[in-house]
């Protein structure tokens, strides 16, 4: 069950920093394992763990979800650490163990003697997610705090294909489990020299829009979808502009992508696990954000410097409106030339395909919006962008490649 934090005021000034996930180094796997196998001493860390279906992302690997959420008044108002541990057990090979750490601030001084932490009935929390394979996979869940107090939960996890998802390949092999690893586009790739200037402009929403917070497995999903389109396109350079409807706000742009931009990227979208959503936005489905119109504005007047496309990229938003046709015909008078606008629109689930701001957007200006379901539908799509560009003089054609790195 999901806890809603009853003070947004007093969690704005607790800044709650959480560490990302790691893998436990190889001299500390036996204290870790003693620790998952101990029985519980001292007192239970209250906290409640809740566990999430596997889906196949556009990395071509399972991703399990977990949230993780805890009463604050039992922390009395001090800086306390939650350590979380994970064991995934896989068939033929030993387990593999996880961590990832949470800080919890002392309460700020300004509130000393004002507020009862006791009587407080926040809740703060944390997501995270690990990759699979196919298979079932018993894993053993730990949080532990400086004073020694814990919370367990132990789930098997099935890890299947079905329907559609039968016809595609999983990227990790059966039966095997691992953290989830950024794997950022190599820009540096030796044969890249001629090709489109691109510019991506990552709506960084999350997969289930009723959602109001950006978490773990939305990130990987992100990512892994932004990966995935540029080891298929060739580019001379990339603008990556990553952007929030909810609050209405960039988050990152970088004007050539490089290695160490993704991973300030995939820091930035970390931190809108801990952002606040305009009740308005919450409230209002039919709310326009003017954003992603002055985005497109600023790409087609960006002349002789201007994109050879511009591709929009995620998941269907809560936002519905409409833009004006007014608006729309004042952007396309003020292009210079044609610019191709492309809509990576994932719905994560059929029958729910209603457009949204960024749809009507893209359709208005006479750009093309491709629906995404799974990821055998997003190398269509790569491949509906690269024929539509090649019709319009510009190559898209020899895909780079990507070089994997840990996280």
């Amino acid at each position: 069950m999901f806890r809603r934090c009853s003070s947004v005021v007093l969690l704005g000034l607790i800044p709650f920093v959480v560490r990302g996930q790691f893998p436990v180094h190889e001299n500390d796997r036996a204290k870790v394992e003693a620790l998952l196998d101990g029985s519980p001493r001292g007192d239970a860390l209250k906290c409640e763990v809740s566990t999430f279906k596997p889906f196949v992302d556009f990395a071509l690997r399972f991703e399990v979800g977990y949230l993780v959420q805890c009463p604050i008044d039992q922390f009395d108002g001090k800086e306390t650490g939650l350590t979380t541990l994970i064991r995934i057990r896989q068939s033929g090979s030993q387990p593999v163990l996880l961590a990832d750490y949470a800080k919890v601030p002392a309460l700020p001084s300004q509130l000393d003697g004002k507020v009862n932490v006791r009587r407080l009935h926040n809740w703060i929390e944390y997501s995270g997610v690990f990759a699979v394979g196919e298979g079932e996979y018993p894993v053993d869940f730990m949080v532990k705090d400086h004073a020694n107090r814990f919370a367990r939960k132990r789930w098997t996890v099935h890890a299947r294909l079905h329907g559609k998802e039968q016809q595609i390949s999983v990227g990790l092999p059966p039966n095997t489990a691992r953290s989830v690893a950024l794997s950022p586009w190599n820009n540096k790739d030796e044969r890249r020299g001629s090709g489109l200037r691109l510019t991506v402009l990552l709506d960084a929403a999350p997969i289930n829009p009723s959602d109001s917070k950006l978490r773990a497995w939305d990130r990987a999903f992100l990512l892994g979808a932004l990966t995935s389109l540029l080891r298929e396109v060739n580019c001379a350079s990339v603008k990556l502009i990553a952007f929030n409807l909810d609050q209405n706000r960039e988050i990152f742009r970088q004007e050539n992508l490089d290695h160490a931009g993704f991973r300030k990227l995939a820091h930035s979208l970390q931190q809108l696990e801990l952002g606040t959503v305009s009740y308005r936005v919450i409230q209002n489905e039919y709310f326009a954000p003017e954003l992603p119109l002055k985005l497109v504005r600023d790409e087609i007047s960006n002349s002789p410097a201007a994109a050879d496309a511009v591709v929009f990229l995620g998941p269907n938003a809560r936002m519905r409106s409409k833009i004006a046709k007014e608006e729309l015909a004042s952007v396309q008078s003020s292009a210079g030339q044609k610019l191709p606008i492309f809509y990576f629109e994932y719905f994560p689930a059929p029958g729910s395909e209603f457009p949204d701001t960024i749809h009507s957007l893209t359709a208005g200006l006479n750009g093309t919006v491709l629906k995404l379901h799974s990821p055998g539908d997003l190398a269509e799509g790569i491949a509906r962008l690269q024929k539509r560009l090649e019709e319009s003089g510009v190559s898209a054609a020899c895909p780079a490649t990507a070089a994997e790195s840990p996280e």
